[in-house]
């Protein structure tokens, strides 16, 4: 093979395919270990959110363990308080939608022949009456069912995850004593060339990912509150059952905003038709003052990406990873992003310094200029 671009293209797809065949070997492995990545990376971003608190605390002359021990000591007592306060009425709530579910169920055939008799009068044929009801009888049967057993399946879940918060919490105490360590033998390890690039790309994920949680609690947080209110203003039940669920898929770009004005609506005509506008309407105001007003306030210039980065980001991670993948496809979109921008810039910037030397060599040295003589008067100062 003599000809050198052919081979060139041939080495540089035979890289290509191995790359994409190590990483799906890669993913693979990751998936078998799915929640102990997730743990893992949840306790990695909870650490940088608590860098700030540490830093300051430190600069009391505070030693680390100690600073790290009040700031982990106050997320433990946050998360105790939101237990205490807010779990009995949430269970209780659930308790009454388990309830009323099992209590539609029973209804069901009633209203279904109550239909049957009024579109008898109307004029429809019997048969296809039956065959239309018998097919939705059987479709909102399953319908409550699943849903009424998924709501008690979901308590174990929430009672699971609060032990996992706390293992994950545990987890990222021991990331941020050790931290430091870690990033100081890394940097040591590396060329010195490669020092300056290393801290711009750490101190950019450590950025992109504590803006994203800090922006996530607030505005979470201020949603659940302000869904709690607007069904307890309205007397509309299930308020902190909206609110808590409305709050947490927050998390998810698109379909938490969806959920967080669809549910609490349609829960509010259920109970008049009225007061869906009444509940629906102020909750999309708040929500679009949220995601265009606070969001970025509170997460500054670290998430700044365009609105079709964020869509490519959701679909990728949900296509890659279900779930988590749509949880974290902001911050890890915009941080690929971050990359590939940072990338293309120092590529471009190389290619303009191997187009600018040649040139510069061709020129030669510049000769240099014999400085002129200073008069005597000069010398001496007079």
């Amino acid at each position: 093979m003599n000809n050198p671009r052919l081979r060139t293209t041939l080495v540089i797809l035979g890289i290509a395919v191995a790359a994409v065949w190590l990483l799906h070997y890669a993913w693979s492995l990751v998936t078998q270990f799915g929640s102990v990545v997730v743990t893992l990376l949840l306790a990695w971003i909870i650490h940088l959110a608590a860098l700030r608190p540490v830093t300051f605390l430190r600069r009391l002359r505070l030693p680390r363990v100690v600073a790290a021990s009040i700031v982990y000591v106050w997320f433990g007592a946050a998360i105790g308080v939101i237990c205490f306060y807010f779990l009995p009425p949430l269970f209780a709530q659930l308790a009454e939608a388990v309830t009323s579910f099992s209590e539609l169920v029973t209804e069901i055939p009633d209203v279904l022949g109550n239909l049957r008799l009024h579109l008898i009068e109307v004029g429809v044929p019997p048969a296809q009456i039956d065959q239309f009801l018998e097919a939705a009888s059987t479709w909102l049967l399953t319908f409550a069912e699943n849903l009424g057993s998924g709501i008690l399946g979901q308590t174990g879940t929430l009672l699971s995850g609060l032990v996992l918060a706390l293992i994950t919490l545990v987890i990222s105490f021991n990331i941020l004593i050790s931290w430091d360590a870690v990033v100081s033998r890394t940097r040591l390890a590396m060329p010195d060339n490669w020092r300056q690039s290393f801290d711009r790309g750490l101190a950019q994920i450590e950025r992109t990912f504590a803006g994203w949680l800090q922006g996530q609690v607030v505005t979470s947080a201020i949603y659940a509150g302000v869904v709690i209110a607007a069904m307890a203003v309205a007397g509309v039940p299930f308020g902190i059952l909206l609110g808590v669920s409305a709050g947490l898929l927050m998390c998810l770009p698109l379909i938490g905003n969806a959920y967080g004005v669809l549910a609490p609506a349609i829960v509010a005509g259920a109970t008049r038709l009225e007061l869906a506008l009444w509940v629906g309407v102020p909750l999309l105001v708040v929500v679009l003052v949220i995601e265009n007003v606070l969001k970025p306030r509170v997460m500054g210039s670290s998430i700044g990406v365009s609105p079709m980065v964020v869509i490519v980001s959701v679909i990728g991670g949900g296509v890659a990873a279900g779930f988590w993948g749509i949880v974290f496809a902001i911050p890890i979109g915009a941080l690929l992003w971050s990359f590939a921008r940072w990338g293309a810039s120092e590529f471009l910037e190389v290619r303009r310094a191997a187009s600018a030397a040649p040139t510069a060599s061709t020129d030669g040295p510049a000769t240099p200029v014999a400085p002129e003589p200073i008069a005597t008067s000069e010398r001496v100062g007079g």
